[in-house]
């Protein structure tokens, strides 16, 4: 019979929602409810699991970055910067999680990242030009493959208003999926590699 895990969050006489996974239906919080929090995307590798998601950093409203692994909680990003993690996948003994960290622009801008072991991968896969998030990620060999979006103004077009693009990279290149003139809007939320 399968092992089902499921993640999510859930508030069981706390104040704020807790990051919380359920094992055959059995929860197991994440965090203590002391702040918002939220699981998004559970991998398993072997007898380890692997949840990606986010917690309040509890200034600001400011939002951290989290993996945890068997319920050891690793922060992503230090909370100086609003970031989320949105998706966790594993090939061999890596971590990958994806997601957007703030770009220090403003108005508010997010960068699209991929966290491999902790760190960022390589660059951030968008500029500040545009508010972008990655919201899905897969690895087959030596390939990353990412599916997300970017809030475009400036990166497609001269337009003056803004429009929402489904992006997908590939070892960090840019494949729009739905037009970048502004005369229809996307956006990816998720990516799965099959092997042939």
């Amino acid at each position: 019979m399968p092992t089902v895990y499921v993640v999510g969050s859930e508030k069981r006489g706390t104040l704020h929602d807790v990051a919380t996974v359920w094992k055959d239906g059995v929860a197991t919080p994440l965090t203590d409810g002391s702040r918002y929090a939220w699981a998004l995307s559970v991998a398993i590798s072997g007898s380890d699991v692997y949840v990606a998601g986010t917690e309040y950093a509890g200034t600001a409203g400011l939002r951290i970055a989290m993996v945890w692994k068997n319920g050891v909680p690793t922060p992503l990003t230090d909370g100086s910067k609003d970031a989320r993690a949105l998706s966790v996948t594993i090939s061999g003994r890596d971590v990958y999680v994806a997601g957007a960290e703030f770009g220090g622009t403003a108005p508010p801008l997010h960068l699209a990242i991929v966290w491999k072991n902790g760190v960022p991968a390589a660059l951030p896969l968008t500029d500040v030009a545009d508010d972008a998030s990655a919201e899905s990620v897969a690895v087959s060999g030596d390939d990353i493959y990412v599916a997300g979006g970017v809030e475009s103004r400036t990166s497609f077009s001269r337009s003056s208003f803004l429009f929402d693009v489904a992006m997908f990279w590939k070892n960090g290149i840019a494949t729009p999926l739905t037009r970048t003139d502004g005369t229809e809007e996307g956006w990816a939320s998720s990516v799965l590699v099959k092997q042939h």
